[in-house]
């Protein structure tokens, strides 16, 4: 990065700008190369900032929370990472709406699971479904996150945004398309923030709940090992896992990286993968599942860098 750019970049971090970082530290799967650059903002217009400043100069940008859901290239990402984790990670409750609901804001930076359970300390539920699903508020929005048939679209109000100019926005739940593990929220859009309307919950049940929610998800799923999640959407009708068994590809290991054992569509990094590791067996498995079932299995994880063909 040229030395006018870094000095114009510490102008607005200061002591909150790394350089030549390895993601590799910033991700679930503990794989991948240097960023240019990786930003903590504090402030809402931090981010508008950076992402101003991406623009000018032509530099691509990235968001991450806590890097779930992320396969990042070897090579890795020529650009600057906006890290929204360490410092955008605030969530409250803002007023109450009818009887036996509330209001709930929350930074786009927050733990999805330590905010269930801290709202759920205050008698508030709603969100128990998505306990053990990792990762940020701002990326669970993003890929509509959910399981056992329900999710976090159903309790969302109103977003707030950095769009493509860097201009900080709110968009309305009814600007918004939701569908099975998407929106039609541009990528390049930034969630910087999120209302969702919730019910009034007993605590007993909500500890009941999300115990039963967490147990489930962990009885089916590697949740102790660096994975990003489900590789793969499930397509409709089917069950990503099931063809991915069916085909004979549980177990199946490319250097570090294996197709679990537990869930075939968890690809986990078992010691020193690579991110050419889990792509080969991403790329085996949607070759042998069309061959043999004629579907082609639509990725749920973000590829993030060169060398992804």
């Amino acid at each position: 990065m040229e030395v006018q750019k870094i000095k114009e970049l510490k102008n607005i971090f200061k002591d909150r700008i790394r350089f030549e970082v390895s993601m590799d530290k910033y991700t679930s799967y503990r794989i991948g190369g240097k960023c240019r650059a990786m930003v903590f903002p504090e402030r809402i217009q931090e981010i508008s900032g950076v992402v101003s400043f991406c623009l000018k100069n032509r530099m691509p940008y990235f968001t991450i929370g806590k890097g779930t859901n992320l396969l990042v290239s070897d090579w890795g990402f020529d650009g600057v990472v906006i890290n929204l984790s360490k410092t955008f990670n605030r969530f409250e409750v803002v007023e109450s709406v009818a009887k036996n609901f509330r209001m709930v804001f929350s930074q786009g930076g927050v733990n999805l699971l330590l905010m269930i359970m801290g709202l759920g300390k205050e008698g508030i539920g709603s969100l128990e479904f998505a306990c053990g699903i990792p990762g940020t508020v701002g990326g669970s929005i993003k890929g509509n996150a959910g399981s056992f048939g329900m999710c976090i679209s159903e309790r969302l109000e109103r977003l707030q945004v950095i769009d493509s100019e860097g201009e900080i926005r709110e968009i309305s739940k009814k600007e918004i398309s939701f569908e099975y593990r998407s929106c039609n929220i541009p990528d390049d859009y930034i969630i910087t923030g999120a209302w969702f309307k919730l019910q009034k919950r007993d605590k007993k049940i909500f500890d009941k709940l999300a115990a039963k929610y967490k147990l489930m998800r962990k009885k089916t799923q590697p949740c102790s090992s660096f994975t990003a999640g489900s590789v793969f959407k499930n397509p409709p009708g089917y069950n990503a896992g099931k063809l991915i068994d069916m085909a004979g590809l549980k177990g199946k290991r490319c250097g570090d990286a294996h197709v679990s054992a537990k869930h075939a569509n968890f690809i986990v990094n078992t010691g020193k993968a690579k991110a050419k590791d889990v792509y080969k067996l991403i790329c085996e498995i949607k070759e042998k599942v069309w061959e043999k079932f004629r579907i082609n299995l639509e990725l749920e994880i973000v590829l993030l860098g060169e060398g992804f063909i």
